[in-house]
Parts: structure tokens; C-alpha cells; sequence
């Protein structure tokens, strides 16, 4: 029964409905449940997924209590901001495992692209004795994590393993997951009109669902929206595109996973860094300079207008996506020889 299972605490920032953290939650949830554990969430996501709702605690004595294990799941772990609920949670997970004895591991977190302005509860972690070992997404943050004494493993984004790969023969259907201000969207709709008289399918969604307070800050018309209501469904929004353009990484990342191509608009930091591991970089949509953020769409608009897949890159793709999966199995390791 399930209440006999050894329970595995999973702790990151899944209660902002944020996509990419919401699927993260929802794949390692998946994976823990398939390997014999009981997975227990923190604070959230509060939707199921494939029919299936996960247990979720609220405070940290219950989180804890009786885990045969933490695992701090995804995210940009190796940083600082202003997620304050995050940090403070963080710092007092590390506190609660020393206590109770409960080893952690961290698995697929990440820098912003350099491991230079980091959280004191990251650093309190990193030289914890609860903490065991550390898979990272970025291969910068490797070496970084290796001075403070334990394990580390660059495996590429755990997000990878989201979707099923799918060839696509052309590209038919455009999804835009874009946050921009009031001033940029007529231009985007300028550049709407002209990617459907191309005849392609354009669709606009929000990185969050429709019903959270930031989904406003994303653009939408009325001819090219589409509802996000939780994670599965926009999984499915994801896999039926054939090229997204969005400003949030693990979206994009989850379409590559499933085949589609990806434009990061506007994309800085993590998103630069892993663009460049995988032979992404001219599909980076950068504002630089005084004046850059006036020039993105008509970039954007430049490189769709001619867009053409890189085989190359497709192919290397492929291989990091294979890759990823080890996330699972330094996990599993890691937790099975904590637990001995």
C-alpha cells in the first residue's frame, strides 16, 4: 500500500504556478513513485497530473517528519533573488534535516549561468553534512559545487525528459509564450499578422495559468489565445507546437524535448548559457545596448521570417535529452545509499 512506501520529501518552488517548476515537481514526483517511494511535495503544485493528485505539506515539521530523504528539485538553486519564501524555506529545510538526521540530495539545480551571487541558503546548504550529492543542469556550476567538498554531476536539464521526441517535416504551428510590456504588443501583433498571411497557426499562452495574477503579462489577442489551466495541459499545447518563441526557459525547454524548435526572446543568464551548451545561440533574442529592447521583434520577426532547423544542433539536442534521464538514476543512487 501506498502508506507503507518510504516517503522522499521533494522541496523547490512549486506553489507560484509556475510552469517549469510545476513540471519539474511533477517529474520527479512521477519517478519516485515509480522507483517505490512516496513522494511528498512542498507546498504545492496543487493540481494533479495524468489523473493522479500529490501529497503536499505546508510545514516543515510535516515535510520532514519521517523522510527517508529530501531531494531539493530543480531550479535556479545557485543564485540569489527576490523569492524570499524560497530562501527562507531552504535555509530552514537544511536546519530540519540536521536535526532529524535526513540526508539531501539536490538534483538538476542550477546557477543564472555563473555561480557568483548566491543565496547564504545556498551556501549553508552546500557545506551542510545533510547534504550528500548534487546533480547540476549548467556545466559551469560543476567545478563550482566541487569546492565545497561533495559529489557533483553535470547532467543536462532534467526538463528534457518531459516530452516525447517527435520529428516534425515542417513548421506549420507557432506558439508564443511571451511577457512583454504594453508598448511591445501591437508590435508583436504586427508581427502575428505577418507569420499567419505565411500561413502558418499562431497561439498565444501564458507561462502561468490564466486564472494567476501574471498571466496579464503576457501577450494574447483574442484571435490567438489559448487557456493555460495546468501543467498537463500545457504540456499538450507544448508538444502539438512545432516552434515556440517564449520568454521563460523551461518552456522552451520542455518543447525542445518534444521535437518542436525554440526562440528565447529576450532570454538572459541560465537561458544564454544553456542556449550555448546546446548550439542554440543564434536562436537567442538579446536586447543589448541602450536601445535593445526596441530592436528584439524586428530580430525576431528577421529570424522566423527565414528560420530554418540546424540538423547539427538537432543532433546534439538529441544526445543531451538521452543524457538527462541520469538525473533520475544519481537520485535513486544517491537516496538508496543515503538510506543504507
Amino acid at each position: 500500500m501506498t502508506e507503507n512506501k518510504p516517503v522522499v520529501a521533494v522541496f523547490g518552488a512549486y506553489d507560484n504556478e509556475n510552469y517549469g517548476d510545476d513540471l519539474m515537481a511533477h517529474l520527479f514526483a512521477q519517478r519516485l513513485s515509480e522507483a517505490g517511494y512516496r513522494p511528498r511535495l512542498w507546498r504545492g503544485p496543487e493540481h494533479g497530473n495524468q489523473g493522479r493528485r500529490l501529497e503536499i505539506a505546508t510545514d516543515m515539521a510535516t515535510f520532514v517528519g519521517g523522510a527517508a530523504a529530501v531531494v531539493v528539485g530543480g531550479g535556479v538553486t545557485l543564485s540569489n533573488s527576490n523569492l524570499h519564501t524560497y530562501w527562507n524555506g531552504l535555509g530552514a529545510l537544511t536546519e530540519a534535516c540536521e536535526r532529524e538526521g535526513c540526508p539531501m540530495v539536490a538534483i538538476s539545480v542550477g546557477s543564472n549561468g555563473t555561480p557568483d551571487a548566491i543565496h547564504p541558503a545556498v551556501i549553508r546548504m552546500l557545506k551542510s553534512t545533510a547534504l550528500r550529492a548534487v546533480s547540476v543542469r549548467l556545466e559551469c556550476d560543476e567545478a563550482w559545487v566541487r569546492q565545497f567538498g561533495k559529489p557533483a554531476r553535470f547532467i543536462p536539464d532534467i526538463v528534457l525528459t518531459a516530452l516525447p521526441y517527435r520529428e516534425r517535416s515542417a513548421i506549420r504551428d507557432v506558439l508564443l509564450c511571451l511577457a512583454v510590456g504594453t508598448w511591445e504588443r501591437p508590435l508583436l501583433q504586427w508581427l502575428v499578422t505577418k507569420l499567419t498571411a505565411k500561413g502558418l497557426r499562431v497561439r498565444a499562452v501564458s507561462q502561468f495559468p490564466d486564472d494567476h495574477a501574471r498571466a496579464i503579462n503576457f501577450f494574447r489577442t483574442p484571435a490567438t489565445h489559448v487557456r493555460h489551466e495546468h501543467t498537463e495541459q500545457m504540456s499538450g499545447l507544448l508538444r502539438d507546437a512545432d516552434l515556440v518563441v517564449a520568454t521563460g526557459l523551461h518552456v522552451g525547454i520542455a518543447a525542445l524535448a518534444g521535437g518542436a524548435e525554440f526562440i528565447s526572446y529576450r532570454g538572459r543568464g541560465k537561458t544564454v548559457t544553456f542556449m550555448n551548451e546546446c548550439g542554440l545561440a543564434r536562436q537567442v533574442i538579446q536586447a543589448e545596448g541602450r536601445f535593445g529592447k526596441l530592436c528584439c521583434f524586428w530580430k525576431l520577426w528577421r529570424l522566423l521570417d527565414t528560420f530554418e532547423p540546424d540538423p547539427a544542433s538537432c543532433a546534439r539536442l538529441r544526445d543531451m535529452q538521452e543524457r538527462a534521464f541520469d538525473h533520475y538514476s544519481f537520485m535513486l543512487e544517491h537516496i538508496a545509499e543515503a538510506a543504507r
